[in-house]
């Protein structure tokens, strides 16, 4: 196991992510946006895509999703979603992630 002496890669590692990302992507690797862990890498990898986890966690957005999704679904995707139909309006973002995605599993 590699050792660090400092927090310096695991600071770096998101960008480092978000160009291996951006790379991927202009090979034509889909890639794929879930929420939960539910959705099997497997089947992911195997249709030779690539997983990204989505985040949320704004609580501004969740009432905007609720005009559209029913109440008992899970506040990160309610987040999310809101996020997405509210971000020409306000510009409250949950994830910067969903300009990278070709599909969202939820």
């Amino acid at each position: 196991m590699k050792q660090f002496n400092s927090l310096d890669y695991i600071k770096n590692s998101y960008k480092a992510r978000i160009s291996q990302i951006a790379e991927e992507r202009k090979t034509g690797k889909k890639k794929v946006g879930t929420f939960c862990l539910f959705v099997p890498d497997e089947i992911i990898f195997a249709a030779g895509s690539d997983r990204m986890t989505l985040c949320g966690g704004k609580n501004e957005t969740v009432s905007i999703a609720e005009q559209y999704l029913p109440r008992n679904i899970c506040p990160l995707v309610k987040s999310s979603f809101g996020s997405i139909v509210n971000n020409s309006c306000s510009g409250v973002k949950s994830c910067s992630h969903f300009g990278m995605i070709d599909i969202i599993v939820a």
